[in-house]
């Protein structure tokens, strides 16, 4: 897969995931940030890295431990993911 897919896998996830609380849908960009613009509570975040992980085969959660990466942006998450092949 390349960087473009995981990265409009993750934004479509988080949407979904926004979606469901009934928030009016916002337009996310890979530049996001996960803690300003992409506001999730830790219940929400764990349901986005579940899907993930349904969808892409890898816990995000891991491939933060593994690679030592923090996220900041929408795009880190895809880049977990993209780095992780």
């Amino acid at each position: 897969m390349t960087y473009e897919i995981y990265l409009k896998t993750v934004i479509e996830t988080i949407a979904q995931v926004m979606a469901q609380r009934g928030e009016k849908p916002l337009t996310i960009e890979g530049e996001d940030s996960v803690r300003d613009k992409v506001v999730l509570d830790s219940f929400e975040w764990a349901e986005v890295a579940i899907k993930l992980e349904m969808i892409l085969g890898k816990d995000p959660f891991d491939l933060m431990r593994t690679q030592n990466k923090e996220i900041f942006k929408v795009s880190d998450i895809a880049a977990l993911f993209s780095e992780a092949e």
